[in-house]
């Protein structure tokens, strides 16, 4: 596939049509396109984009007993418990989540992840 640089309404119209156009050639049917309600879609997602900001933290999930315990390094205050690994990481996320947007809200610096990771193998004599 070819990569493609819309840099305003006019080229997205454009290729939609072209696309279009492709595709009656080749006997797809397809039902018309609203380019209006298109447009709009694609501002709203490219103003969404523009007002977040993706942040990056490792968490560890580990069993624990019967149960998962859900962790994150950079910051160390939180931890989470679930019945199931997936359970565990969720409401990691979700407590993690609520923490940064309240630290972002007060003006407070968000923390930094440090850490890495990597598995590794250790060949030992058998």
């Amino acid at each position: 596939m070819n990569k493609v640089i819309i840099k305003d309404d006019g080229d997205f119209k454009d290729l939609v049509r072209e696309l279009s156009d492709e595709r009656r050639a080749l006997g797809i049917e397809e039902p018309q396109t609203d380019f209006e309600m298109a447009i709009r879609k694609w501002k709203e997602s490219r103003k969404c984009a523009e007002r977040e900001k993706i942040h990056r933290f490792l968490i560890i999930v580990e069993p624990e007993n019967e149960h998962y315990h859900a962790y994150c390094p950079a910051v160390s205050d939180f931890h989470s418990r679930g019945n199931t690994a997936e359970e565990a990481k969720a409401n990691l996320i979700e407590e993690l989540r609520h923490y940064l947007i309240d630290l972002a809200q007060r003006g407070e610096a968000l923390p930094i992840e440090k850490a890495s990771v990597e598995l590794i193998e250790i060949s030992l004599p058998a």
